[in-house]
């Protein structure tokens, strides 16, 4: 036998047997679609492969005639199966759809009827024996074979496009599993250039489609596995891009499988991602699975967004495939629900110190009045201008909780909108508000930030006043990096009242401070600032708010003449 027709006999026959083997090892595939498209594709393209062989080893014409029929119809064929396979393996619909399939059917039985009767029209193909480069059947294609083949490419290729778009939007790196999709169309070229007559004593005019089919079976089901069964778009058309939400999908132990585009911005690049534990790669956001329904807190775009998880089973058919985690962005009502607990804190620590104030107060008026009372009675005056001072101080002691009362109502709420503050002029107008006796003030930096004016100013005549009454000379006031510093050179705190100075409560020192600090805290938290004592500083009180936005200018080296009233 020529020994360029024993490795024809080799090469077709060998194709035929590894799509028959690959039948097996594509019965496993968990989605019935997938596996019934693949399965087909396999089955037909080893049937083609052997026709190829039968039509090449016949003993006579006839038999080769036949063998070439039965090539020409199982090629045909394949090529719907192809479409059934990219279309349930990307994840649509089309082999479902009664009027393609009515369509497709119809056009294959009439392109059947004329293969099957060429003998009688010789429409589609005609043949002659011919010995180069060694016996067998030649082909003479006519423009029916032509218009048909044409069909069969464009639809082939739209089966292509479905697998190219899959590749393309999928996390996974799909690179390997595209070479091996683009064997199946490679032997087209082959087609091409034996047509072309281009090495017709090496290259003959046979289809080579399933020699092509077969180095995709063995790539995908044995080299790929892995990521063949991953990619399929079902998982995404279906579940993941239908909704809005974050969508994370996770395997049955546990690992980040897909994840659609909104999921994507919570997460960490998908190379790092895919594949591996959720509960590794994102905590936060594993939390969903222990604990749905609980609020997790998650940066996005350097901004805090706060979000609930709910777990639910992936199925397939019977079997339990994995999780579907969605997540719902709950950001405004969780600020809302977190405003309004801040407040109501606020509101009862308030209250607390209300009632120590006015209870203070009412009672030096009240033992002032009663001896003011007894004094009338038997006509004698036994108390000195110690005692009115007292009184008309717990007067003023009462004025000023109304104040701070006012002050809470006004600016205890989260402000709506901030601004560039610039804080020299800021501070200026602070301290301009009262009279300080004996009070100056150093500004040492020329920086702008960003905060609600009116609670930025309030917050340093809170400052001012607490510094006055604390028995400060100056305030300095500066800042470094997201730091605001204000510091007064008056009597330090004692050790065991810094914690809680700043607290609403009866702090230390008292007098005319009374709810300053807690006040320059309240005025702090509502534009997301941390205020504290600083108690490393022991030539006076130094309270430092962390968390500002600087934007502009910064910190000054330059110290200002001291600016008193």
């Amino acid at each position: 036998m020529h020994s360029l027709r024993v490795a024809y006999v080799a090469v077709f026959g060998l194709a035929a047997a590894v799509c028959f083997a690959s039948v097996w090892r594509a019965a496993s595939i968990t989605d019935r679609d997938t596996k019934r498209g693949l399965v087909g594709l396999l089955v037909l393209s080893g049937a083609w492969a052997a026709a190829s062989v039968g039509r090449i080893a016949a003993p006579s014409t006839v038999l080769q005639r036949v063998f070439h029929t039965a090539g020409l119809v199982a090629g045909l064929a394949s090529v719907g199966a192809w479409l059934y396979f990219c279309s349930a393996y990307a994840g649509y619909d089309y082999h479902y759809r009664s009027r393609i399939r009515r369509v497709a059917a119809t056009v294959f039985l009439l392109i059947v009827g004329v293969k099957l009767t060429n003998p009688i029209h010789s429409l589609y193909f005609r043949s002659y024996t011919t010995q180069t480069p060694f016996p067998h059947l030649a082909v003479e294609l006519t423009a029916v074979h032509w218009t048909v083949t044409g069909l069969a490419y464009s639809l082939s290729a739209v089966g292509f496009y479905l697998l190219y778009e899959l590749f393309r939007e999928t996390q996974f790196e799909t690179t390997s599993l595209g070479v091996l999709v683009s064997l199946t169309a490679l032997p087209a070229v082959a087609n091409i250039v034996a047509i072309a007559d281009v090495e017709p004593n090496l290259l003959l005019p046979f289809n080579y489609e399933p020699i092509g089919v077969a180095l995709f079976a063995v790539g995908v089901l044995y080299v790929v596995d892995e990521t063949f069964v991953a990619v399929p778009r079902r998982w995404r058309t279906a579940l993941v891009n239908s909704f809005d939400s974050p969508i994370i999908l996770l395997t049955h132990d546990g690992s980040v499988r897909d994840f659609n585009q909104r999921a994507a911005a919570l997460l960490p690049p998908a190379e790092s991602t895919l594949g591996e534990p959720l509960e590794a790669v994102a905590p936060e956001l594993h939390t969903a699975v222990e604990r749905p329904g609980d609020v997790v807190e998650v940066q996005h775009d350097d901004e805090t967004k706060f979000y609930t998880g709910r777990p639910a089973p992936l199925m397939q058919g019977d079997e339990t495939v994995g999780t579907v985690l969605v997540y719902d962005d709950v950001t405004d009502i969780e600020r809302q629900r977190r405003e309004l607990k801040r407040q109501n804190g606020q509101l009862n620590d308030f209250s607390v110190a209300l009632n120590h104030e006015l209870r203070n107060a009412i009672t030096v008026l009240q033992g002032f009045l009663d001896q003011a009372g007894q004094s009338v009675t038997h006509g004698t005056v036994d108390f000195d201008s110690s005692d009115v001072r007292r009184a008309n101080n717990a007067v003023g002691r009462m004025q000023r909780v109304i104040g701070d009362l006012s002050t809470m109502a006004r600016y205890g709420q989260t402000p709506e909108t901030t601004s560039e503050c610039e804080i020299r002029p800021t501070v200026a107008a602070a301290f301009a508000t009262e009279a300080f006796e004996e009070l100056a003030y150093t500004v040492e930096c020329d920086a702008t930030i960003l905060a609600n004016h009116p609670r930025l100013e309030e917050l340093f005549v809170e400052a001012f006043q607490f510094a006055h009454a604390n028995g400060a000379s100056t305030v300095t006031v500066a800042v470094s990096d997201d730091v605001l510093s204000i510091t007064g050179d008056g009597d330090s705190l004692a050790p065991d009242v810094v914690d809680d100075a700043l607290d609403f409560g009866p702090p230390e020192p008292r007098g005319m401070a009374e709810m300053s600090l807690p006040n320059i805290r309240l005025l702090a938290r509502t534009q997301g600032w941390t205020a504290r004592v600083d108690e490393s500083y022991e030539d006076g009180v130094r309270i430092r708010i962390s968390g500002i936005t600087v934007v502009g200018s910064g910190e000054s080296s330059a110290v200002d003449d001291p600016v008193s009233d």
